[in-house]
């Protein structure tokens, strides 16, 4: 009687073991589906992930980075994952680089390091507040050269705090904490449609640009969206810079997950 009654305990110890096992592997499926998901979502509203800018001189042996920080990003879907017209890094040259997309559809990345001491910051480092305004500054010169005329980005120093959740490098929810502002040259926002006869380009002159400022420990980037003022309530064009966005990384984690981003796609 006594084996008996160990016996029926150690099968039901082995049956709540595989019981608990069972939970975990279901837990893991899940989560891995849920992944799997985002990942087809994402693939559908967004390009690979944007090259590093790499200027590349043909008398040197190796290329130059354009940008002092590593990022990643995945553009909306449409986007050019090249740079377009780079130039030779200079110091003291603030540099804002070019992806363009569909007509009217832009991406534009610059990145910097943040000052520990910011009373004392070293020759490559600014503040946020003074990268923001150099970022202005850049696509204020971006604009002249895109559209053959002025606009005063300057003026345009308030922006608000936007939280997007997103996965980080090592695959655990996260949020990004955004100071964020849309600039737009259109006289009169507040209009639902702006383009009447979609043959007609004069009938869209205006441009909207969403800028996200994004800070970590001793790193900051901004990401500039620019799309035609006439998709603002676009629904597909609003989800793939949502999607985009919520991509973002610097430096080690845009390194990891480049490395993630190129297994999945095996």
């Amino acid at each position: 009687m006594l084996l008996r009654r160990r016996g029926i305990w150690i099968l039901a110890l082995i049956f709540l073991s595989a019981g608990c096992g069972l939970s975990e592997y279901e837990k893991r499926m899940d989560r891995q589906n849920v992944a799997l998901k985002r990942f087809d979502e994402e693939n559908k509203a967004l390009e690979d992930p944007l090259d590093a800018p790499m200027f590349v001189d043909p008398k040197a042996p190796i290329g130059q980075a354009v940008l002092p920080v590593e990022f990643y990003l995945r553009p909306p879907k449409g986007t050019v994952i090249k740079a377009k017209d780079l130039e030779e890094p200079k110091p003291g040259k603030f540099v804002l680089v070019h992806y363009p997309g569909p007509a009217g559809f832009n991406v534009l990345v610059t990145t910097g390091k943040t000052p520990a001491d910011e009373k004392n910051p070293k020759p490559k480092e600014m503040t946020p507040k003074e990268f923001q305004h150099r970022v202005r500054q850049a696509l204020a010169g971006f604009y002249q050269m895109e559209y053959k005329k002025p606009f005063d980005f300057s003026k345009f120093e308030k922006t608000e705090k936007k939280t997007i959740p997103s996965v980080s490098a090592k695959g655990a929810p996260i949020n990004l904490n955004f100071d964020y502002q849309a600039i737009t040259d259109d006289p009169d926002p507040g209009r639902k449609n702006i383009a009447k006869d979609p043959k007609d380009k004069s009938a869209d002159p205006y441009h909207d640009f969403r800028l996200y400022f994004y800070q970590t420990a001793g790193e900051q980037a901004a990401i500039i969206y620019e799309m035609p003022a006439a998709k603002r309530n676009d629904g597909e064009a609003n989800l793939k810079v949502d999607f985009s966005i919520r991509s973002l990384a610097l430096g080690a984690d845009a390194m990891i997950k480049r490395h993630n981003y190129r297994k999945h796609k095996r």
